[in-house]
């Protein structure tokens, strides 16, 4: 199984994998757009963490983690606890940085997106108080500093 690492994944899976390879997946786009209870934010205000757009305009950039036959059903598991607050794998063609690797298919987390005004001022709000990490957005723009999405 491989996965695809686009947000804190980058700089911290924290699962076993045997590989990794920089590359894109086409037709979306990364955005602070999913609903998190537990994540910088409450039930009643939940925060935002990064997903997945569909978006044909756009590719992003990540990092494809491959994982042994034998640590599949671990890492689904680390995931699905990681990764809650309505997420789902979904399928995707993954494209390597190096010509010379072929593209292959990856599971990446991603969530249904919302209405963008509705992100907005709850991003706007949460950066006025604590529930957006400076930290966080500062280590997502290192580990994409040189990519386009």
């Amino acid at each position: 199984m491989w996965i695809f690492g686009y947000g804190s994944l980058l700089w911290n899976p924290n699962f076993a994998f045997v590989q990794q390879v920089p590359g894109v997946v086409k037709g979306y786009a990364r955005r602070f757009w999913q609903k998190s209870p537990d994540h910088r934010g409450t039930p009643e205000k939940p925060g935002r963490t990064v997903t997945l757009v569909p978006d044909e305009k756009f590719v992003c950039w990540g990092i494809a983690f491959k994982v042994a036959d034998e640590n599949v059903v671990a890492t689904r598991k680390y995931l699905d606890f990681r990764e809650k607050a309505g997420y789902s794998l979904k399928k995707m063609t993954f494209i390597p940085d190096d010509a010379s690797l072929k593209p292959f298919d990856v599971e990446a987390p991603h969530c249904p997106d919302e209405h963008v005004f509705a992100v907005e001022r709850r991003v706007l709000e949460l950066c006025r108080t604590k529930g957006v990490r400076k930290d966080i957005l500062k280590k997502l723009g290192y580990a994409t500093s040189d990519k386009k999405n």
